[in-house]
């Protein structure tokens, strides 16, 4: 069983305040998640497992000051959010974020969201897409401009295929595709083999972290470490080697590396951009 209390301490929401399902809630949980636990892919740069059963999960996401990928933070999320008594259904996505395919239903399903039914109203809640994760359930409306906390969103659909954009600097950025139709554990299992195994992907070559702050975000990517703070300029420098690298991930993203020995060898599998 997994302890929604120790989650809500976690992420700094009082348990006796998790009460009632609503939208309210949701909107806490997700703020509050995005900020206190950290996108990151340590475990597969350093080429240990990436285990999706919520017993794990917890003791890595929960217990531990570490963070996860998306079938991690989103499949822990699902499981605790059916605890506090929402409705929910697992989605699976084609990241088309930074992608240059010209047909990209041609890139594989490599990413997990949530679909939230509250009083017969549905929310996309994503807490694990990194640097443009949604810091607010997104209502399922399309073409409607979506505020949260940090950016702007919208939904396109076309043809019964939905499309996710996030507002950057004045323009809409595709983030992923998805559909509504439900996915099965093993479904993520096999996907999440592929992202943390495949010689092609770029979760086993790229150090990558970020995390939600009140009025912004930080995000690491190998040694580029970039601040944004809503309205203004963001703030990048390049990180002088792993000490550097070390400390950003402590001070910038509240991750203990379970190993720096290991993580220092780890780095030996980054390719620069």
């Amino acid at each position: 069983m997994i302890d929604p209390e120790a989650y809500c301490r976690r992420i700094g929401i009082p348990a006796e305040e998790a009460r009632a399902a609503d939208l309210s809630l949701l909107r806490r949980i997700t703020l509050a998640h995005t900020q206190a636990i950290p996108f990151e892919n340590l475990n597969v740069l350093m080429r240990l497992s990436v285990p999706l059963d919520l017993e794990s999960l917890e003791a890595k996401l929960v217990h531990s000051a570490r963070g996860g990928y998306c079938f991690e933070q989103n499949a822990y999320l699902a499981a605790m959010l059916e605890q506090f008594g929402y409705s929910v259904q697992r989605l699976a996505g084609r990241v088309v974020w930074g992608a240059t395919a010209v047909q990209p239903w041609q890139n594989p399903r490599t990413h997990m969201l949530l679909l939230v039914n509250i009083a017969g109203e549905r929310y996309i809640c994503d807490v694990g897409f990194g640097g443009v994760t949604p810091t607010a359930p997104l209502p399922f409306a399309m073409n409607r401009e979506l505020t949260t906390p940090n950016e702007t969103y919208r939904i396109i659909e076309q043809d019964d295929i939905c499309l996710l954009q996030a507002e950057i600097a004045g323009n809409w950025e595709d983030v992923y595709l998805f559909d509504l139709q439900t996915q099965a554990a093993i479904d993520y299992e096999m996907a999440n083999h592929y992202v943390a195994t495949h010689p092609a992907s770029q979760f086993r070559h790229t150090l990558m972290a970020a995390r939600a702050f009140d009025g912004g975000r930080y995000h690491l990517r190998n040694r580029s470490l970039t601040i944004f703070r809503r309205g203004s300029k963001k703030e990048q420098r390049e990180l002088q080697g792993p000490d550097e690298q070390i400390k950003a991930l402590r001070d910038y993203f509240a991750i203990e590396i379970p190993d720096i020995s290991e993580f220092r060898a780890s780095l030996e599998n980054v390719r620069e951009d």
